[in-house]
């Protein structure tokens, strides 16, 4: 299996890396199943490239604690685990490419670290298309998901799932198209979201007129109802907090035999630039670093019955 060792490899290199492949933590964008990126936001991040991302605590977090994690494996599965440090090829596909936390030589195959907020024994499908990734990539039966939960229940877990034949057939072609007929072509995949299809399709002609069809009539119609109902619901949502708020007046906690049904808490105090008085002290320093924001399409219906 060909692959590239990452042990010395600069941040900078790993990202150009990331750019001329489809690693398989995007894998569930391509597919739908991020709820944090969309298939458009990674076709965008492989044609423009990817920035640097800011370190954060979440990151270090991970980072930090894949030691530990890999030790707890190693106790309770009685394991020898070792750091991969590669970037690992598909045997046809170059595109396609995987990075393993860890590998088990004993069993010649992988394992997954995750640091968690919450697990409640169902692998979230984000994670699920992944690990499906990785035993394509490595041509491995099973793999071993562990992780760490950093909530109130301090608890760790291993999992052992098997490769899903099916999953992985229908996973690879949508990959492969993804890649050939959607960034190497630099032509953006469908949007399956108005925010997407606000990325996708940001530029605009004045003078053209799209003609619409009796499914776009229905569709104003069906929209006009469906603005109204959101509406009806929304004052009915404002209106019972209200009540609630009345209720607890200085309260900040709401409960009823000794269960917590609502808090309303005050947030700490923090720090807000003055924009409005910096730029009433500093008026040529604030012109100057003023920049151009391209504008953004707004989506208006403009007849409201018919």
């Amino acid at each position: 299996m060909k692959y590239i060792n990452t042990r010395e490899m600069p941040y900078e290199v790993w990202l150009k890396e990331r750019q001329h492949s489809i690693g398989m933590s995007d894998v569930s964008a391509v597919l739908g199943h991020n709820p944090y990126k969309s298939n458009v936001d990674l076709y965008f991040e492989k044609v423009n490239g990817l920035e640097p991302v800011e370190d954060n605590l979440h990151m270090r977090l991970g980072r930090d604690l894949e030691p530990i994690i890999k030790k707890l494996f190693e106790e309770e599965t009685g394991l020898k685990v070792f750091n991969d440090n590669k970037i690992r090829f598909d045997r046809r596909y170059s595109f396609l490419t995987a990075n393993l936390d860890g590998f088990v030589t004993k069993e010649r195959v992988a394992v997954e670290y995750k640091t968690m907020s919450f697990w409640d024994g169902e692998i979230p499908d984000y994670y699920y298309c992944q690990i499906q990734g990785q035993m394509m990539i490595t041509q491995t039966p099973y793999i071993y998901f562990c992780g760490l939960v950093l909530n109130h229940t301090k608890e760790f877990f291993v999992e052992k799932y098997y490769r899903d034949e099916e999953f992985i057939t229908n996973m690879r072609q949508e990959l492969i198209d993804f890649w050939l007929n959607n960034v190497s072509k630099k032509v953006p995949p469908i949007p399956r979201s108005t925010r997407d299809a606000r990325k996708v399709f940001n530029q605009v002609d004045p003078d053209k007129i799209c003609e619409a069809s009796n499914d776009e009539l229905e569709d104003i119609n069906s929209l006009n109802q469906l603005s109204k109902t959101k509406k009806r619901l929304q004052d009915d949502i404002e209106k019972t907090q209200l009540k609630l708020m009345k209720k607890m007046e200085s309260s900040e906690l709401l409960s009823s035999n000794g269960l917590d049904l609502a808090t309303w808490k005050k947030t700490k105090p923090r720090k807000k630039f003055d924009m409005k008085q910096f730029r009433k002290d500093h008026p040529e320093l604030h012109q100057e670093y003023m920049q151009e924001v391209d504008g953004q399409r707004r989506f208006i219906i403009k007849i409201k019955e018919r």
